[in-house]
């Protein structure tokens, strides 16, 4: 017995040496796909490498599951640091007046407690289906989508959102309202012609007949100077008009375009 064990450790000293290397079980090795790269996966046994292949990625199916939590800013406070950066000293104040309409009647109630980052095409379909449901016209949607797509551009740009929902060419806007401006009809022409007289004041005549003979909008009639009449030629030259910010508060500044200007 004794010199068959001492033949058996000769073998395996003759088998270490032969190798190079101790003795051990053969392992297998194979590669696997996770969400955050490959990944290699041994064992002794193909039974053994397919259970650890399998806990892995039962694993990472529940870590990709798991509702991720987002660092991305709230829609509200991002559109606001933009409007100060970006908007206020580079609108007019009736603009801007309108833009705060737009985000606190529209946007602000539909995503402004929401992570930017998961504003997405569906939500913004959804936005546009609901104003269409309010009443609001088609004209009126499109320039609300206008500031929208303005502020996810600017998201696009800061690399908080890789595309902008906005731009998506599956939205479309389902409102059928038309906002229409008509001229007078010859009826309510005249009907404003056998009233001009009739107004108690000069001014009051003024204000109409500028507004039915010249097509002047309100805000230039008020911000009319002097020297912009010519008499001898007969016409006014529109340089100017009146921007309110708040009620009752406005400001004499030169047309927002210049087809504003003529």
């Amino acid at each position: 017995m004794i010199e068959y064990c001492q033949q058996l450790e000769n073998c395996i000293v003759t088998a270490k040496k032969h190798c190079g290397k101790d003795f051990a079980m053969k392992r297998i090795k194979e590669k696997i796909e996770t969400s955050t790269g490959v990944r290699w996966v041994t064992g002794t046994s193909k039974k053994e490498v397919e259970q650890r292949k399998r806990a892995i990625i039962e694993a990472d199916l529940m870590q990709t599951l798991q509702p991720q939590v987002s660092t991305a800013p709230l829609f509200k406070a991002y559109a606001e640091a933009y409007m100060t950066r970006y908007k206020l000293r580079k609108i007019g104040a009736n603009t801007m007046v309108g833009y705060r309409s737009y985000l606190t009647n529209h946007l602000y109630p539909a995503f402004g407690d929401l992570p930017i980052d998961s504003i997405t095409v569906d939500r913004v379909q959804d936005f546009m289906l609901l104003e269409a449901d309010n009443g609001s016209a088609k004209a009126s949607i499109n320039r609300i989508m206008q500031l929208l797509t303005q502020i996810m551009d600017s998201a696009v740009e800061d690399e908080l959102i890789i595309k902008n929902p906005c731009k998506s060419k599956r939205l479309y806007n389902p409102s059928e309202k038309q906002c229409k401006v008509l001229p007078y009809s010859p009826g309510v022409y005249k009907q404003m012609e056998r009233l001009l007289p009739l107004l108690p004041t000069d001014t009051d005549k003024l204000y109409l007949g500028l507004s039915m003979y010249a097509g002047l909008r309100q805000g230039e009639i008020i911000a009319l100077r002097w020297e912009d009449v010519d008499f001898d030629l007969g016409f006014i030259r529109v340089r100017r008009a009146i921007q309110y910010a708040a009620k009752n508060v406005g400001t004499i500044k030169p047309p927002k375009t210049d087809n504003g200007v003529r």
